[in-house]
Order: C-alpha cells, then structure tokens, then sequence
C-alpha cells in the first residue's frame, strides 16, 4: 500500500472509532456505581451499552478508554450527576414487605 492510503486508512480508522463511542455518549446516562445499604450512593457516566442491568461491561471500558476518561473528566462529571441536565438510571426503591 502505498503511504497517503496507510493514512486514509489510520484517519478512517480514528474517526470511526471516535464516531462510535460519540453515539454511545450521546445516548448514554449516569448509572449507579456504588450501591448501599440505603440505595445509591454515587452515579458515573455511562455511555449506553456500558451498564446492563447495573453490571459495567469492563471490555467496553478499555476499548474506549482514552474517551471515557476525556468524557468523565470534561463532560460527564459525577458532580453533574445531579444537575438534572442528563438522564440517570436509579435501581428501583425497595419496599419493606410485612412479614405474616
């Protein structure tokens, strides 16, 4: 291959990468990180398909890691968590059952 297709194909490459994990963001939420005796304690930035059923997916965590750790720290803050601005995905309420 010649030099200027190596650099279309690596500029190709990038922009794909860089694309994919900005629709990720984009339809992202903040997710529970840590959970308590009393409910949720704190809340990240979870791009969508990072958390199902408030398991992290770790792989998708490393592949795109450059662009989460940018992402959590100049975007999606754990103090804008609760700002109201972006969606967050709290586990349900448990409701004490009476025992019979």
């Amino acid at each position: 291959m010649s030099r200027p297709r190596v650099i279309a194909v690596l500029v190709l490459l990038v922009a794909v990468y860089c694309g994919s994990y900005g629709y990720l963001t984009v339809c992202g939420s903040y997710q529970p990180v840590t959970l308590g005796l009393n409910g949720r304690n704190t809340y990240a930035w979870a791009p969508q398909g990072f958390v199902e059923n408030f398991r992290w997916n770790r792989f998708k965590i490393a592949f795109y890691a450059p662009l989460y750790g940018l992402d959590l720290r100049f975007w999606h803050s754990r103090d804008r968590a609760r700002t109201g601005l972006y969606p967050i995905n709290a586990p349900p309420t448990l409701v004490p059952t009476k025992a019979m």
